[in-house]
């Protein structure tokens, strides 16, 4: 039974979010009379009330914005997305359990590295040992290996995916940099660049 009671509340929790995100605009409405003359006694704008009732998340964000008096008095963004979109990178986290997240990766880790590029070789149609052979006598600690493939993969201490651009880098001597947000997740997406050459020109990866 406590189980049946659980799926109910999640189910009613969802309309309730959904409800408010749907009909924002005319909560608002309805909302914003009620509210303006209290927040204008202490000189605050109304759209700050629903993030005192609901969380960002909730539904207060797109509340906030039908009940503002002035939308120019900050600029604010919602973004949502999977952990996995566009260029990211995956901690060991991703795939054990009891590895680091992203959040635990010393910078260090993630920029100003050392990268090698392997091509793939388009009659081979995949990469094999002989291909990681050419590096034998390079010393990779602390460097990434980045491996051009069309559908590019870089194999730091952590996993870089999707990456764009990298037929533009040389084979060695450029320096990579990964940037994701400090976050506890397994993945997050990442701006991804590489300094080229002496003059600091950068390719965007």
């Amino acid at each position: 039974m406590s189980q049946i009671n659980t799926v109910i509340i999640y189910i009613i929790a969802v309309f309730f979010l959904v409800g408010i995100m749907c009909f924002a605009p005319l909560l608002g409405n309805i909302l914003t009379p009620v509210i303006s003359p209290v927040y204008d006694l202490i000189g605050a704008d109304p759209a700050n009330f629903p993030g005192i009732i609901l969380g960002p998340d909730g539904g207060a964000f797109a509340l906030s914005e039908s009940m503002t008096e002035d939308t120019m008095v900050i600029a604010l963004d919602q973004i949502k997305m999977v952990n996995i979109s566009g260029t990211y990178i995956d901690a060991p986290y991703h795939r054990f359990e009891d590895g680091y997240k992203i959040g635990d990766i010393p910078l260090e880790k993630l920029i100003d590295l050392a990268a090698y590029v392997i091509h793939l070789d388009a009659r081979k149609g995949c990469f094999d040992i002989d291909d990681f052979q050419k590096l034998a006598d390079e010393d990779l600690e602390g460097a990434a290996v980045l491996c051009h493939s069309g559908h590019e993969l870089s194999h730091l201490s952590v996993i870089c995916e999707d990456m764009i651009n990298l037929g533009q880098l040389p084979d060695k001597g450029a320096r990579l940099y990964v940037v994701p947000i400090r976050v506890a997740m397994a993945s997050f997406p990442a701006r991804v660049f590489a300094i080229v050459d002496e003059d600091h020109d950068s390719t965007s990866l």
